[in-house]
């Protein structure tokens, strides 16, 4: 059952020191008033998950939030370098953080046999690869065909924090436009669309009268 809380209760009472904790989502999805949040009321210890982090997972790394990171691609697209989180890989500031590195599709996998109640998930995404001796995955074999896979361990979690709209509670019409929901996907409807529009041949023009003769 859904209950709504004020921000400062649900990390009041959902968000422990010592916590794993993944805030997720892209672009306008972050959910930073929720990070930042967590440093307000000065959390500690945390490990901290999460695909892509960025500018927010910088600052609470930066604040002395996190004791560890687990996380594909380390980076922001927009504004640069993450360089609190590359001056506690390189000198400890403010405190050594324990970094433990997938790919995008490892840690899909590791959050889809989370949310199915599995132990692990299987993949051939790291085959190939020098990250398969470096983090937490195996080689096994499939027991049907005998196939090479890797298999992911599942995110053990103790909070998932994720940045939902209050309109799809309200009920959302069904002519609003994709960019209000996600702007990637926004961006490449109107992309569709566009490319449509030009597409599309000329209405022909009535023949013009002028120096016609009878």
């Amino acid at each position: 059952m859904s209950v709504i809380v004020t921000l400062p209760e649900a990390v009041a009472d959902l968000v422990h020191d010592g916590d794993t904790v993944a805030l997720e989502g892209f672009t306008h999805l972050i959910p930073s008033a929720a990070g930042h949040e967590v440093i307000r009321q000065g959390r500690t210890d945390l490990n901290l998950v999460r695909m892509t982090p960025d500018l927010l997972y910088d600052q609470m790394i930066g604040i002395g939030c996190a004791r560890g990171l687990v996380f594909s691609y380390g980076g922001n697209p927009d504004v640069g370098s993450l360089h609190r989180f590359r001056d506690a890989i390189e000198n400890g500031r403010p405190r050594p953080l324990e970094v433990e590195e997938h790919s995008h599709a490892g840690m899909a996998n590791r959050h889809a046999a989370s949310a199915a109640g599995m132990p692990m998930a299987t993949m051939r995404g790291y085959l190939g690869i020098d990250l398969v001796g470096r983090t937490r995955v195996a080689k096994i074999g499939c027991p049907f065909t005998g196939e090479k896979v890797v298999a992911v361990p599942a995110l053990d979690l103790d909070v998932a924090i994720v940045h939902a709209q209050a309109v799809l509670l309200a009920g959302l019409p069904t002519t609003v436009p994709g960019a209000t929901l996600n702007r990637l996907c926004g961006s490449s409807l109107e992309a569709a669309i566009q490319v449509s529009r030009r597409s599309r041949p000329a209405t022909p023009r009535s023949p013009s009268r002028a120096g016609s003769s009878r």
